[in-house]
């Protein structure tokens, strides 16, 4: 489609990724090098695929994403630029590196009794473990799907401790987003998040971080700031 292709080419000069990179090449560098490619390319890909159905006369009557997609989400309700989002993405990929005596990073996905109420999450309490997002209920409505952040080798423990099935570590995932891990991350990016002009956005616009509409460019930016440490939930995302 042309009109993805145009894109394509945009973003790769916004962010100095060659198309290739941004469609199927192998994954740069570092941890937040490949990180941050990978949001380029989530997002090129959404945002081509949303031009695609505007061609055809679909547009989104509200929006709403996790994580980047709450990103990206706020970039088609036109509350910022297209530019400044893949330019702040591309610029994450030059987030310092932690100190090699700071404990590896990891990812798991935890499985709890649905109809556990307010009984809290998997290794809550537990030193190097964090819960950072909730994905709801399956779909036969028996358990809840959460992910954990943390350290790695509590989550290992962690894993040892429940019954076989109940969390299940991320092997590749070595960067424990949406928790106070990501600390160092948020502060590298706020300056760059403060000098991004925000808009109020055209389209209703859920959060991920809480269960409200973004109303106002500043509401926009506040996502964007609390996005690395504050955990995402699909279910205030569906609920809005």
């Amino acid at each position: 489609h042309p009109v993805m292709r145009e894109l394509y080419a945009r973003v790769s000069r916004w962010t100095g990724l060659a198309v290739e990179q941004i469609l199927t090449d192998e994954l740069p560098g570092t941890p937040e090098e490949r990180q941050s490619a990978a949001t380029i390319r989530e997002s090129a890909l959404a945002l081509g695929v949303h031009d695609v159905l505007v061609e055809r006369g679909l547009r989104p009557g509200v929006l709403g994403g996790l994580s980047l997609g709450a990103m990206t989400a706020s970039c088609l309700a036109g509350a910022i630029g297209r530019r400044e989002l893949f330019e702040m993405l591309a610029y994450a990929r030059h987030t310092p590196r932690l100190p090699p005596e700071e404990p590896e990073q990891g990812l798991a996905l935890a499985f709890a009794p649905a109809d556990g109420g307010n009984a809290g999450f998997p290794g809550e309490g537990r030193p190097g473990v964090h819960l950072s997002g909730d994905f709801g209920p399956t779909a036969d409505g028996e358990l809840r799907i959460l992910m954990l952040s943390g350290e790695r080798t509590a989550l290992d423990a962690l894993e040892g401790e429940l019954p076989p099935g109940s969390l299940v570590p991320l092997p590749d995932r070595t960067i424990a987003v949406h928790s106070p891990l990501r600390r160092h991350f948020r502060a590298f990016m706020a300056s760059r998040i403060a000098a991004i002009p925000f808009s109020d956005p055209r389209v209703p616009l859920v959060s991920c971080l809480e269960r409200k509409a973004l109303t106002t460019g500043a509401e926009v930016r506040d996502l964007f700031a609390r996005n690395p440490t504050d955990p995402i939930s699909l279910v205030d995302v569906c609920a809005g």
